[in-house]
């Protein structure tokens, strides 16, 4: 059935599912971890600058420098929280024994989506067909007919202030609608590894998109 957004023009099937993956319990602990990775450097900082009754410290200002570093790195590596086990989790659900033809393990938002948890509205697998984008995920299932295609380019998203990621954007018209999908690797269990992916992604959908 056609989604209830006309401005994104997808067609998306809504599934039931009873043991859902992407869990509001796990984009919360997705930023809960980061902080709790930082946070122990951050107090003793303001007790050092409290003692010392000096906000300039320099065992203060090591500490934060310290917490900043924590910050970074908790959100690299704890960002994607549980992130193999649920792509395994799907891939049980979709695979006919085969994993290889599930295609790219990804997040993805389509227009409008915010979330103060996690930019990714669903995740889950996205091939591309001959003539379709297809992406089977936790709740939606969204076809894009290659055709359709006008553009495929970055957009900045929150991993992107930490220099650990951002979105690929595929632009297009169906039905003389516009249509927008945003996507990011998920294929590695940390950010900065599928920022790294991200180039090899780019550039297999715009050669998928814009091919003779």
């Amino acid at each position: 059935m056609r989604s209830g957004n006309s401005d994104i023009g997808i067609e998306c099937i809504l599934r039931a599912v009873a043991n859902k993956v992407w869990t509001t319990r796990r984009k919360l602990m997705g930023n809960l971890l980061p902080l709790l990775v930082a946070v122990p450097f951050i107090i003793y900082g303001g007790l050092r600058a409290t003692a010392a009754h000096n906000w300039f410290a320099i065992e203060a200002i090591v500490s934060f420098v310290l917490g900043l570093v924590a910050a970074y790195l908790g959100v690299n590596f704890f960002g994607l929280y549980a992130n193999r086990k649920m792509r395994m989790e799907l891939c049980r659900r979709f695979s006919k024994g085969d994993e290889s033809d599930l295609g790219w393990f990804v997040g993805v938002a389509t227009p409008g989506y915010m979330n103060l948890w996690d930019p990714h509205e669903d995740i889950g697998f996205l091939k591309l067909s001959a003539e379709h984008l297809i992406f089977q995920g936790d709740s939606k299932k969204l076809e894009i007919p290659r055709n359709s295609v006008r553009r495929v380019s970055r957009k900045a998203n929150p991993h992107s202030f930490l220099l650990l990621g951002g979105w690929i954007v595929i632009d297009g018209i169906l039905d003389h609608k516009p249509i927008r999908l945003l996507l990011e690797p998920r294929e590695k269990n940390n950010l900065l590894g599928n920022k790294r992916k991200s180039r090899h992604f780019l550039k297999e959908i715009q050669d998928w998109a814009f091919k003779k």
